[in-house]
């Protein structure tokens, strides 16, 4: 990156008490640019948030904001780089003139929450109407998709016109440790899962149970292990899931760093994942499937790929019936049995170093965000900002009304 004379700010915004792959996502990018001298690193998190404590333990060079939702923090002469999702947040929590950088990590996020508000508000609006505002700041350089599928499903739900291929992929940096696989014995295959035990994640590892028990049902000679990383509100119902007397299912919780590395490495062959847990894995030499996020059941029709057979820097895409991959599960669990998986972890790795690589993402981000040309002024005139006194409105209606 190009050296500067005068300091600049920039301030990172997405307060969480959990640990996922976004919230890591966001806390390493602040850490990366930290450790340029002439930029001062801001990030807005609970007291009690799980970044906030991270930063407090490990970085002195970022600055916490407390966030508290009863209060607006004050910001001025920053870049504040957020979810694409939380520009409501932005809208109702955050005042003062600064820069906004929004950066699309969910496909369905905006959506999500455009449905949640609107419900609250007396004003509705059309996607398309929301459509042109977010044209808008693709045009002042202020909004990028993280990838292809990512892009493609906003654009024709918002019905977009300014979208481009300049994606801003994510990433997860690389560690030495490296998985060194070993024929497998006694017929015991170890395969795992990293993610969170959400909705939409929560479909894709009830998939991948049911196919086990399937797999075990035509094979009774084999043993399968699945060992669950990750934590979240469905835990019980996994914990609940039907599953075959040969079907070892461990729950491990969440895992982070040197604790969830070695753990991959040690006792797993392959893993199925989404999001920035397929870079964690990718990054160590680990076979690594893609699957596919979906918040209703996904049936065992359904075939899978490997992470090096993704387009458009993809980490994950939205479970359709139509979607085609190459691999069964049968052909995934025998590329463990005949000894396919290694290959399979070097090319995983490899397409990791291509596209997911810190650095290379890392300077993309920086180029993007001198050019950002979208003021805190355009989000407080937007249509999403109508909703700020809508919903004021709404409740105060509600608050007369059970008076």
């Amino acid at each position: 990156m190009k050296d500067h004379k005068n300091s600049q700010s920039v301030t990172f915004f997405y307060p969480s008490k959990v640990v996922g792959g976004a919230e890591l996502l966001f806390y390493r990018l602040a850490v990366a640019l930290s450790k340029f001298e002439h930029l001062n690193v801001n990030y807005i998190d609970f007291k009690d948030g799980f970044i906030a404590n991270e930063i407090r333990k490990r970085n002195n060079r970022i600055h916490v904001i407390i966030f508290k939702k009863i209060s607006k923090i004050h910001l001025k002469d920053t870049v504040l780089v957020c979810p694409l999702s939380y520009l409501f947040e932005v809208i109702f929590h955050l005042k003062g003139n600064f820069r906004i950088f929004l950066w699309s990590i969910h496909p369905t996020a905006l959506e999500s929450r455009i449905i949640a508000v609107q419900r609250r508000s007396l004003r509705k609006y059309k996607n398309s109407e929301f459509g042109e505002e977010l044209d808008l700041m693709i045009r002042k350089g202020g909004l990028y998709f993280m990838d292809l599928p990512n892009r493609d499903y906003q654009r024709n739900l918002f019905n977009l016109k300014n979208t481009t291929e300049e994606y801003l992929p994510i990433f997860v940096p690389e560690t030495s440790l490296k998985k060194k696989y070993k024929q497998i014995e006694n017929n015991k295959i170890n395969v795992g899962w990293l993610g969170r035990l959400c909705t939409e994640k929560t479909n894709a590892l009830m998939n991948v149970i049911e196919h086990c028990n399937l797999y075990l049902i035509k094979y009774p000679e084999i043993h399968i292990t699945l060992h669950i990383i990750g934590d979240g509100d469905d835990k019980k119902l996994i914990e609940k899931t039907r599953k075959e007397e040969r079907l070892n299912v461990i729950l491990l919780g969440t895992l982070t760093g040197a604790s969830l590395y070695n753990y991959l490495i040690e006792n797993i062959d392959l893993v199925f994942a989404m999001g920035t847990s397929i870079l964690e894995c990718s990054s160590l030499s680990l076979a690594t499937v893609a699957v596919d996020f979906s918040y209703s059941p996904i049936p065992t029709s359904n075939k899978f790929k490997y992470v090096y057979e993704l387009q458009g820097y993809s980490v994950g895409e939205k479970y359709d019936p139509s979607n085609i991959y190459k691999h069964s599960f049968d052909d995934v669990i025998n590329d463990i049995i005949y000894g396919q998986v290694k290959n399979h972890g070097s090319l995983c790795y490899e397409y990791f170093r291509r596209n997911h690589d810190i650095e290379a993402v890392q300077t993309k981000f920086i180029e993007r965000l001198t050019k950002n040309n979208l003021c805190s002024n355009d989000i407080q005139e937007s249509k999403f900002a109508k909703f700020k006194l809508s919903v004021s409105l709404s409740k105060l209606i509600s608050y007369i009304k059970n008076a």
